[in-house]
């Protein structure tokens, strides 16, 4: 559990149908209505397609979400398993570092313009 009551977690995918997508893992943060017994999906991070092929990473049984203090997220795929055949990739392939582009810049507490005229008042 996050400290806002939202649920982090890795979902390693096993068990979804084709329809909904069929086998995927990912990082998914939900927030959880305990009233109405729901949850409503917040984030996920699937990692993309690479060397050409269709399907999303998928990790059949091991993998991690963390939400980091920066509040940044951290997500461990821990094996790379062909979703078509089940068995493990050759190579396997991990990535080290991933930098997601869309990145939400915190807005700053207070303006330069504010803090400009605060040191202005001092030194009069």
């Amino acid at each position: 559990m996050l400290p806002h009551g939202h649920l982090l977690l890795f979902d390693n995918g096993n068990g979804r149908p084709a329809p909904e997508g069929g086998l995927y893992s990912r990082g998914l943060e939900l927030a959880l209505d305990w009233n109405t017994m729901t949850a409503r999906k917040i984030w996920q991070y699937r990692h993309p397609p690479a060397g050409g092929s269709s399907t999303y990473k998928y990790s059949n049984s091991q993998g991690e979400a963390i939400r980091l203090e920066t509040g940044n997220t951290l997500v461990l795929f821990g094996s790379d398993i062909n979703p078509a055949t089940l068995t493990a990739r050759s190579p396997q392939t991990f990535t080290l570092v991933e930098a997601d582009a869309n990145v939400v810049v915190p807005t700053p507490r207070c303006s330069l313009r504010s803090q400009f005229a605060k040191k202005n008042s001092r030194s009069r």
